[in-house]
């Protein structure tokens, strides 16, 4: 990947290179400043050596036009390349949440999140700052040191070569410096959004661990995350202020080894005092650009770093997303299906047939690989060794589209988004009131909503704050009523629920996986005993399957495990 962004164009320069007709104005406008803003320095020799009155009043307005002119075309310039690195920044974050979208569950999975989510905010914004407005600098900066050195040619040859000779100077401070910026800078949005991640572990884990009495472990480590990721800080800082300084340092050499010089040539009578003024001024267009040109090349070289690692993101292949359509799932076929997390199997050399409209259940303890099986036909993960077919084709075929317009997934842990009820429902769906309430009242909701001071519309907090697990489990359960979906996919789906609750979801189940093809993971087994086939796992193999009435006839695991929650209850 790295070897492709230094030979070829990256996508971040592509975007921001786009827009043909802002780029023409940022760089006629650029020309135009680079021409006037120089020339200023020449508005004291035309009025030292005007002959008369009226000669200083016409060398006034040259001057005010050229001051203008100056000031104007930097406006113009400053301003479009602004509305530049805007858009691209935003086209940018367009092109990652575009990604995103079209990722498959898989590639999902595997994504590192911290890295994407410091891409799109911490990361973009210093590429924004350090590269783009680098790039600028050093192009706008580079453009007026180069006709200044022009103007100086004409005013002195001698003043020039010495001019060429030191400019070298201000370029030695970032190159020193370079590798040792790129590396802390890179350290530190590392450490930041590990900062992000425990941060959020913190919030999420705080209950659990005030109840487990051990509060101050969570926060311990907190501390010590956040104690690192202030070091790195210091010493990216510690860093870029020793590079300023050192910079500067030599950076003020070349100007007092050419005001020297010009000093000497006054003295020689090779240089009148009116151009003395004019070159001095010139040399402030000589070796401030330089200056300027080396501390936004500092920057540029430190941003790489960063604008690499988006530009991985940018790149990064999704899947295959073809148009969508709508299948009709008539069998389900599995065969030596084997799947890891890690470096042993969870799920062993599972072979399995469904048929339309069957109704399977999954049982077993705690970690033996009933979940991930639901996974693995649910598209969530695809580098299982066997095969999963859907109406005889390879599901890794499927494209995501495709699939989930066919299927309902009602996970464990529901998500509810800080929005109204309705759009958690519809999630984009054209719904009509009549429709959204039918499927609030088959899952129990009605009193709850209806209580609501805007009903349907009520906002939401984030990650549902405001409802109880149970009634968020439910609100996800009607989300996917309105789906109308081929096949169902249940993974627990009603552990959050009480059971008297229980008791309305489960009609509303039966009427909703009524010529479904549907597979449910339960821990309680009274919700699946009208199951047409339950499979028994143990240690990621099927020990078991039949109905309930025949699994209690073998009075071997499944039975010991109905008779041990009867016996509970």
């Amino acid at each position: 990947m790295k070897k492709n962004t230094k030979n070829k164009i990256s996508q971040i320069d592509k975007i921001l290179m786009s827009n043909k007709k802002q780029n023409i104005i940022t760089a006629f406008s650029m020309i135009l400043l680079a021409i006037f803003a120089p020339l200023k320095s020449f508005v004291a020799q035309w009025l030292i050596d005007s002959p008369s009155i009226k000669a200083i009043f016409v060398s006034v307005l040259i001057g005010a036009a050229v001051v203008a002119m100056s000031h104007i075309c930097e406006y113009i310039v400053r301003n479009t390349f602004n509305r530049m690195a805007t858009r691209s920044v935003s086209e940018i974050r367009g092109v990652l949440c575009e990604n995103l979208k079209n990722m498959s569950l898989s590639q999902i999975h595997v994504l590192p999140m911290e890295d994407w989510q410091s891409a799109y905010t911490n990361d973009l914004k210093i590429v924004c700052d350090d590269y783009y407005f680098g790039l600028f600098n050093m192009a706008m900066w580079g453009s007026m040191g180069l006709v200044a050195v022009v103007y100086m040619a004409v005013i002195s040859p001698a003043l020039l070569i010495v001019s060429l000779v030191m400019v070298c100077f201000p370029f030695i401070g970032p190159r020193l410096f370079a590798d040792k910026l790129r590396k802390t800078k890179s350290e530190y949005a590392k450490s930041y959004n590990t900062v992000c991640s425990k941060i959020n572990e913190m919030l999420h884990g705080t209950e659990t661990l005030l109840t487990c009495g051990k509060h101050s472990f969570l926060f311990q480590k907190m501390q010590r995350v956040s104690d690192d990721n202030m070091q790195k800080d210091f010493d990216m800082k510690q860093t870029e202020t020793v590079a300023t300084i050192i910079t500067s340092l030599i950076t003020w050499i070349p100007g007092f080894v050419i005001m020297v010089a010009g000093a000497m040539l006054v003295v020689q009578g090779k240089l009148t005092v009116s151009y003395l003024i004019t070159a001095n001024g010139l040399l402030n267009f000589i070796i401030s650009p330089f200056r300027q040109t080396a501390n936004s090349y500092q920057s540029v070289k430190s941003a790489r770093a960063l604008k690499d690692r988006i530009d991985e993101l940018l790149a990064q292949k999704t899947s295959n997303q073809m148009e969508k359509k709508n299948i009709e799932i008539t069998s389900i076929d599995i065969k030596k299906l084997s799947f890891g997390y890690g470096e042993s199997d969870v799920l062993k050399d599972v072979n399995l047939t469904i048929k339309k409209g069957e109704k399977v259940a999954i049982v077993g303890a705690s970690g033996s690989g009933k979940s991930t099986i639901m996974k693995l036909i649910g598209r969530f993960y695809l580098n299982y060794r066997g095969r999963i077919s859907i109406n005889n084709e390879d599901l890794k075929t499927l494209s995501d589209a495709t699939f989930y317009s066919s299927v309902g997934y009602i996970p464990q842990e529901p998500f509810i988004f800080a929005d109204t009820v309705r759009n958690n429902i519809c999630l984009g769906r054209n719904c009509s009131d009549e429709e959204v309430w039918s499927a609030i009242e088959k899952v129990g909701l009605t009193e709850l909503v209806s209580s609501l001071p805007d009903g349907i519309n009520t906002e939401l907090a984030e990650g549902g704050g405001n409802i109880s697990q149970g009634q968020k489990q439910l609100l996800c359960i009607a989300r996917v009523m309105l789906m109308h979906p081929a096949m169902l996919i249940l993974d627990e789906a009603t552990s959050s629920i009480d059971t008297r609750t229980e008791v309305k979801v489960q009609k509303a189940f039966a009427e909703l996986m009524e010529g479904r093809t549907s597979f449910i993971v339960a821990h309680r087994l009274s919700t699946i005993q009208e199951a047409d086939l339950i499979l028994v796992m143990k240690d990621g193999n099927i020990i078991e399957q039949g109905r309930h009435e025949e699994l209690l006839a073998k009075k071997g695991f499944y039975a010991n495990l109905y008779e041990s929650q009867f016996a509970i209850s």
